[in-house]
Parts: structure tokens; sequence; C-alpha cells
């Protein structure tokens, strides 16, 4: 009888441990606001003002578990997230449930993290922390600046932390924004890489990062396989309440043919102002030099006018979870998020109406996250 009782507490005592040792984590994002836009394009081009309730504005709404196990040296982990509209209840992606983020891997403090899934790339992740915004889906041109590949499927992805220095890399082995993601006879179709390194040390941090895929860009008529390039430097300082942000970011998709789809130079620039400890402030500038646009794999080059947006957000945080935000913005010689110059480049959220060349839009809403 002692000693099954003695094995009973000890079962227990070692379920304890191995619970003790792992954790899953549900969480998420609600965020909805009201919005105003000018010189809205509908379906037909035509132009005109709307008023709507939008879903995700100072977030993107989402929900997602988390899962970390001890394995004694090493750590196993996985992530699933689901984006959703929620002014509609839908899915943000109606083809794919869980839209944002799918991977699973493993990690160890001392060499980093290894993961296997559908990912952000270490294009896209090496620039966040140098958004003026923190890339808040409303407004801020977070294709422009990252590309339209910035979550990749089919990606093995690395992340290390060796002091104040942040080693990021990707390979994916297809990627469907364009084509239809792993290719048999070819390991370059809709493939891609990339790397980032980030240093932050006290008050400064810099970030160097590239990014190429290779899509299979038959929607725009090309047969082959194109050569999409990014190359961006950042850095941002904090002076007391204030931090400062800047950024390039050098782009050039190239069709199969070797003709050039999209070739611009990307700059912003903002400040964060943290009032108080509830009250923040966010501006923001953002530039394109574009140099070529051609629509078509056989279509002809052309330089439209460059465009340039001002972006301004502010919020008021009633606890660690509830914030309520005003975020305004104007664009010129292109939509909201610097959207429409090229179907190779930019945000498609947003349109111009017909004969119009700027476009403003404003949004009230409140966030909470669980």
């Amino acid at each position: 009888m002692k000693r099954s009782a003695f094995l009973l507490a000890a079962m227990g005592l070692f379920v304890e441990c191995a619970n003790a040792q792992s954790s899953v984590t549900l969480y998420g994002v609600v965020d909805s606001n009201v919005e105003y836009v000018n010189n809205h394009g509908g379906v037909a081009g035509a132009s005109g003002s709307v008023f709507r309730v939008g879903s995700g504005g100072f977030a993107s709404n989402r929900w997602g578990i988390r899962g970390i196990e001890d394995l004694g040296g090493l750590s196993g982990v996985f992530t699933i997230e689901s984006g959703f509209n929620v002014d509609t209840g839908t899915q943000f992606n109606a083809s794919r449930l869980y839209d944002r983020q799918t991977f699973v891997g493993l990690k160890s403090s001392r060499l980093g993290q290894l993961t296997f899934g559908r990912q952000y790339t270490a294009f896209f992740r090496g620039l966040a922390n140098y958004s003026p915004s923190a890339y808040a889906p409303m407004y801020e041109p977070i294709t422009l600046m990252t590309g339209l590949n910035f979550r990749s499927d089919n990606t093995v992805s690395y992340e290390g932390q060796f002091g104040a220095l942040t080693a990021r890399a990707n390979w994916t082995f297809g990627n469907g924004v364009f084509g239809s993601g792993e290719t048999p006879g070819s390991i370059r179709a809709n493939a891609g890489y990339g790397a980032a390194l980030d240093y932050s040390g006290g008050d400064f941090g810099v970030t160097v990062a590239y990014d190429q895929y290779n899509p299979t860009a038959s929607t725009l008529g090309d047969p082959g396989i194109g050569k999409f390039r990014k190359a961006a430097i950042a850095a941002g300082y904090n002076l007391g309440q204030i931090r400062i942000f800047g950024g390039y970011r050098w782009g050039k998709n190239d069709y199969s043919n070797g003709a050039t789809a999209y070739r611009d130079d990307f700059l912003w620039a903002g400040v964060n102002y943290q009032a108080t400890s509830a009250l923040n402030f966010m501006l923001a500038y953002y530039y394109a030099k574009v140099h070529t646009v051609q629509a078509t794999f056989s279509g002809t080059a052309s330089s439209p006018a460059n465009p340039y947006q001002v972006s301004l957000m502010s919020s008021y945080a009633f606890s660690k979870r509830t914030n309520v935000y005003l975020t305004t913005a104007y664009s010129k010689h292109a939509a909201l998020g610097l959207g429409g110059v090229s179907a190779t480049a930019g945000s498609s959220a947003y349109q111009l109406g017909i004969g119009k060349d700027s476009q403003f839009g404003t949004a009230i809403g409140i966030r909470h996250i669980f």
C-alpha cells in the first residue's frame, strides 16, 4: 500500500514537472474603427467618398496558438495564427484558415531558432523595429517597403541572438504570391531567400537586409521565372521620450526576359513621441522614386510620377491591453498605402477614383489584445 502511494505521488510530481516545462498560449488582437476616405475608386472606377466600419487599423486582427516544450537544452516551438475581419466576422483570407503563420521548429538559447512552415521573411522581420508605426496595417505602405512575399509559404527560417546582434535568414522552396508554390523540375520557380542583421545597443539600432523572390508571374503574362530583389538599410535612435526612424530600400522586379517590371528607390522617415505613459504620437513620411514600370511581360515601360505619403497617428492606452487611436494619412500620385503604382509592388487595399491623383483618409478606432 505504501509502495503504491509512493508511486502515485511520484507520477503526480512527474506530471506536474512536465506541465511546468511546457506551455500552450491562446492569444489575439481585436481591432475595429470608423473610417472616412475620399477619392476612392469603386468596382467600375468611379470616384467618391466613403464612410465605413473598418477592420484592423492600429493592429491586424488575428487569433493564434503558440506553444513551447522544454526538451532539455532545446525547446520545441510552434505557432498557428489566423487573420479575421472583425467588421464582418469572416476570414481575412477566404482560402486559408491559418493565413498569417503556421510553423514548427526547435529553439536553443545559445544557438538560436530553426523553424519550418509559413513564416515572415527575414527582410520583413529585420525592418520591423524601424517601421514608424510598427507595421500598423492602416495606411502604412508595408508591402511596398517589404515586398508582396513578406509572408512566405514552404519556408525554412533561422533566427539567432548574439549579444546586441540578431541574425536572421530564410529559404523559401515555393511561395504562391504569383505562382503555385513548389514546382516539379525547377528549384528556382517561386523560390526565394533573404537575410538580415540587426544591431541594437542602448539607444541606437541599425539593420541591413536583403530579399530575393523568383515568381512564375503568369498573371502578368510572363511565361518564365522572374526575379524580384530588395535591399535595405534602416536605423533608429532614442532621445528620451522621442524615437527617430529612417530607412532606404532599393528594389528591382524583373520579368524572365530581363525586362524591368518595377524599379524604385523607397525612403521613409518618422518620429514617435511618448508624451505620457499612456499618450503616444507618430508622424511619418514615405517617398518612392519610381524609375520604371512595365505592367505586363511584353508591355511598354513608363516612368510615372513619384508617389509620397504623410501619416499621423495618435493613441491613448487605457491599459496594457486596450487603447483607442486616431490615424490620418494623405497620399499623392498613388492611393493610400502607396498602392496602385504597379501590380508587382504596393498594396491594393485602396484605389484612386478615375481622374484623381491624391487621397485622404482618417479613422478613429479601438484595439484590444488578449
